[in-house]
């Protein structure tokens, strides 16, 4: 049998959770698709699959078969790519979706870069707060902020989001520094509403006088005047006094040395939040998605050396 095409197919059957999705994917009839995991089944003597009348699993040997078929298929299709595009070039267009901030003061910059190095890729930007709907915009690739639940995406961690508590002068002078997260309760703060947990405000620190739970966290609830879906909409809010706000540092471009904002809470970082590079699979994976994703991730790690 073909076992490089059995491999794609149970790799896509394992990404997209059923044999009807993967075969939609394939472009193929479903029956194909299981004729195909049929044969791979008897091919190697074993069971892949737990089939139920409600769901469909991987078994110990497909869960172990799962890891290696991808490693395959992923060095035949890198190899095609290198083949193909020797003496030519990476080239196509990818379309990419991120956060309004992170996309002007980070992404595009990387971007502009990796077009320079490469002259036939080209970029098409998608930046919004909101999480879009990868197949339905035709997005290559998304970058989101928080944990990612979607287990119909593969995702790569990126970079951490640091976080920092901002509010103006003017602000501050009419109504107090607030000393300890928990004082943030009776302040007005700018609550960014895309936020998993919303109002729900935490930080890392050691919280002093508090026997149990150093370390872990402290939360609380806040509230105010102005909520906010977009972090640069929250940064505007809190430079014309409307209260306090949590903010990424990626979305401070020289606010605090001009003196529109001062942090505070300096012993109490916000928690950081993870950001992922999320896509919809790697069946198939074209060499400029690919370059695009190694190159991301590069210039991310570059941060943290």
């Amino acid at each position: 049998m073909d076992v490089l095409a059995a491999f794609r197919v149970l790799v896509c059957v394992a990404e997209r959770g059923s044999f009807s999705a993967a075969a939609r994917e394939l472009g193929v009839g479903q029956p194909a698709v299981s004729r195909q995991m049929a044969a791979l089944e008897a091919h190697l003597g074993t069971r892949l699959f737990n089939r139920s009348a409600a769901s469909l699993g991987l078994s110990d040997d497909g869960l172990a078969l799962l890891d290696r078929a991808r490693l395959v298929v992923d060095a035949v299709d890198e190899a095609q790519d290198l083949v193909r595009l020797r003496g030519r070039g990476v080239g196509g267009r990818v379309r990419i979706a991120g956060p309004v901030v992170f996309g002007r003061t980070w992404l595009i910059p990387k971007l502009a870069a990796l077009a320079r190095l490469h002259p036939q890729l080209e970029f098409d930007l998608v930046l919004n707060d909101s999480f879009v709907d990868l197949a339905e915009e035709g997005v290559d690739l998304a970058i989101r902020v928080g944990e990612i639940t979607d287990l119909n995406l593969i995702a790569r961690p990126l970079m951490a989001v640091r976080r920092v508590a901002i509010a103006a002068p003017s602000y501050l002078a009419r109504r107090g520094v607030p000393a300890h997260p928990r004082d943030l309760a009776q302040h007005d703060c700018v609550v960014y509403t895309r936020l998993a947990t919303g109002s729900l405000w935490r930080f890392e620190g050691e919280d002093e006088g508090k026997s149990e739970g150093v370390g872990e966290g402290i939360e609380v609830e806040v509230s105010g005047p102005l909520r906010v879906n977009n972090s640069a909409g929250v940064l505007a809010a809190v430079t014309a006094g409307a209260g306090i706000g949590v903010v990424p540092l990626f979305t401070m471009t020289g606010q605090v040395e001009r003196g529109e904002v001062q942090v505070i809470l300096e012993r109490f970082e916000p928690r950081s939040l993870p950001m992922h590079l999320v896509y919809a699979s790697r069946h198939h994976m074209p060499a400029k998605i690919r370059l695009t994703i190694d190159y991301l991730i590069e210039q991310a790690g570059e941060l943290s050396e």
